[in-house]
């Protein structure tokens, strides 16, 4: 079996991913596919010995949806970033067009229930009137004042700069209001709006009907409605600016919803930019330079600090500490010699080494984090299951049921067939779009999106659902929920000790460790003392502590165990190490070999500083 996950543009709400399902998830040698609406991906297992990406291709094409797949022109994230900018500022061309067609009619229709403007002269009646006067008192008396008041303050200049021009008394300015905005509402009911039209036409053409079917037949039902009655019947009140705002709310919500489609992925686009663009290999016994796409596992490449690692490979010559951070979460680096593994996308702090690849491209951790992502997002949570079941059957519902509205009203309630039908458009109208099926697999692809860009992996959109039964959360707390850089909190001499011999010597001795928490002691020792003296016969013990010879002197540095375990009896101080601990700090003893017999001489104490989240 072959596991693809592809690409599919041009869906418009859940049913678009339901039909894709029904249609590809039947054809011989599908064993599964999950088409995620919210994250524009398809998830596909299928015997390659049955049926291609050719022929799945084809099939989704013929729905009237774009696949894009692996090695096809335009499939990099480069590219694809591009069409979705486009894409984005094509949907805020029609927002903007539709805004700039819509606002007058709904501006008009305000005008009509509250000052019954209807024609066009009446309008600049309207603007002759002297300034609104107070009258009464309460709420409503000043809300309708005030709102006077700034319908007059605009009508001032408009007045004014149109007697420049017309005599607005003269018959062609005694024009029906209505056919201006017959006019301006045709447009983007059939220009605008015209892919709805299209997607319409597609989707009744395969037999289905998704949420597009829905938002042409409630916005054509009141258009036509509006110019049918309003010619031939004379109808008070057309619905213009029901088929126009509708239209332009819906395209408002389709631009707001390509912008968190687009900030979703950008989790996806972060990871992608963390790879290195080039990697310096040895070719003919000759160092070259080439791009990733050309390396081959076997290459032998070398890699200088402050370099990104290009792959992932072991190490076969020379030795480095290498940041791993954007990969593991590691705050601090790890030193890596000849036999270690390298993960590629991470850094390179000191050292030059050469490593051998052994995964490229597709192959590497990072593509395996990316492709764990995209999968997460492309899988459905259970609540998601439901909202597909009803989305499917929501459009023929509401057609339905608003059938058998004008069927009651007309028929059985004896009203006038005009009656019916309004009540008819009505149910068309509110029911489109369904917020349900366009919300959740938006709100859940938005969800896992986010959570990946602060470094949160959730695999799939049930793991998101059940996140509100968490009760507790367990962090590894060094450079998650610290910044990673530990600091020396708390130095206590015991016995009379001086503090800045103790920290000379505990400096001193940490000189030869690599652990994190030693880079703290040192760089106190640095600040308080300058120069520090060298470390001989230095030994480390995982997981106690160090120990070495400064200046003549043994000096032991380590938690209670390591003391115990030198004989060295710490009871009595026992009291100061439990209050720093107490403290969230790490606490240690430092510890001296004086004629011949081991004795605490300090406790120093470290912690880290919170992240500012």
């Amino acid at each position: 079996m072959t596991k693809a996950i592809l690409k599919v543009k041009k869906m418009h709400c859940a049913s678009c991913s339901i039909l894709i399902d029904k249609l590809v998830g039947k054809q011989a040698g599908v064993q599964s596919i999950k088409t995620s609406y919210g994250s524009e991906k398809t998830v596909i297992e299928f015997d390659e010995n049955k049926i291609n990406l050719e022929k799945i291709d084809e099939l989704i094409n013929k729905l009237g949806y774009d696949l894009m797949r692996p090695g096809e022109a335009g499939f990099s994230a480069e590219e694809e970033e591009k069409k979705e900018a486009i894409a984005t500022e094509e949907a805020k061309r029609r927002v903007r067009a539709a805004f700039v067609l819509a606002f007058p009619i709904i501006i008009y229709y305000m005008a009509i229930h509250m000052f019954n403007v209807t024609h066009v002269h009446e309008l600049f009646d309207f603007m002759n009137q002297k300034m609104p006067v107070l009258s009464g008192s309460g709420f409503f008396a000043y809300g309708g004042y005030y709102t006077s008041y700034v319908f007059w303050l605009i009508a001032q200049p408009i007045k004014w700069l149109a007697g420049l021009f017309v005599n607005v008394s003269n018959p062609p300015f005694r024009v029906d209001l209505n056919y201006i905005y017959w006019i301006l509402s045709t447009p983007i009911q059939f220009v605008i709006a015209w892919p709805f039209y299209r997607n319409t036409f597609t989707s009744i053409r395969v037999g289905s009907a998704n949420m597009d079917v829905l938002v042409v037949l409630g916005t054509s039902a009141a258009y036509f409605y509006s110019a049918i009655g309003f010619l031939f019947f004379n109808i008070d009140h057309p619905f213009w600016e029901s088929s126009a705002a509708l239209l332009f709310f819906i395209l408002l919500g389709r631009y707001f919803e390509a912008v968190a489609k687009g900030r979703a992925s950008e989790a996806i686009k972060e990871l992608l930019k963390l790879e290195a663009k080039e990697a310096h290999v040895i070719r003919d016994g000759k160092e070259v330079t080439v791009p990733l796409d050309q390396l081959a596992q076997g290459d032998v490449i070398v890699v200088r600090p402050g370099e990104k690692i290009p792959v992932d490979g072991i190490i076969i010559e020379g030795e480095t500490h290498i940041d791993e951070k954007v990969v593991t979460g590691e705050s601090f680096p790890i030193k890596r010699v000849v036999g270690d593994q390298v993960i590629g996308a991470t850094v390179n702090q000191e050292g030059l080494f050469r490593f051998k690849a052994t995964k490229v491209g597709k192959e590497t951790l990072l593509y395996q984090i990316v492709a764990m992502v995209e999968e997460a997002q492309a899988r459905k949570a259970p609540i998601q299951d439901l909202v597909d079941k009803v989305s499917e059957s929501f459009v023929p519902a509401v057609v339905v049921l608003s059938v058998l509205t004008f069927v009651g009203w007309y028929f059985f309630a004896a009203l006038p067939f005009r009656a019916g039908l309004i009540r008819m458009i009505a149910v068309l109208v509110i029911s489109c779009p369904c917020a349900m099926g366009l919300a959740t697999p938006t709100a859940l692809i938005v969800g896992i999106g986010r959570a990946a860009k602060f470094g949160i992996i959730l695999k799939g959109g049930e793991a998101l659902e059940k996140a509100y039964r968490i009760n507790a959360i367990a962090f590894d707390k060094t450079g998650t929920l610290t910044v990673g850089k530990p600091v020396v909190t708390d130095l206590v001499p015991l016995g009379g000790f001086d503090a800045k011999e103790a920290i000379k010597l505990a400096a001193a001795v940490e000189v030869g460790s690599e652990h994190p928490l030693a880079r703290a002691v040192i760089e106190k020792g640095k600040v308080e003392i300058g120069e520090l003296p060298e470390v001989k016969e230095f030994k480390a013990v995982a997981g106690f502590g160090v120990r070495g010879n400064v200046s003549g002197s043994a000096v032991a540095l380590g938690n209670d165990g390591f003391m115990k375990n030198l004989g060295i009896d710490v009871a009595e101080h026992s009291t100061i190490f439990e209050k720093l601990q107490n403290e969230a700090k790490t606490v240690v003893f430092l510890a001296m070999n004086q004629n011949s017999a081991w004795r605490p001489v300090a406790i120093i104490a470290m912690a880290d500083t919170l992240k500012p989240f």
